[in-house]
């Protein structure tokens, strides 16, 4: 199950709810970008 649907059915605090999303809403730019390029972490990595 998707944790952000698991956070949707549990009483937490808004601003829980919108530090979660905004987490797999980058989680998600990052798989696309990496997707996009043909790269991986081992290229994130080096850029941190």
């Amino acid at each position: 199950m998707e944790s952000w649907q698991l956070v949707q059915r549990q009483s937490l605090p808004l601003e829980a709810k919108i530090i979660l999303t905004e987490k797999r809403i980058w989680e998600w730019i990052e798989r696309r970008s990496f997707h996009d390029d043909g790269t991986r972490t081992c290229n994130q990595a080096k850029r941190l």
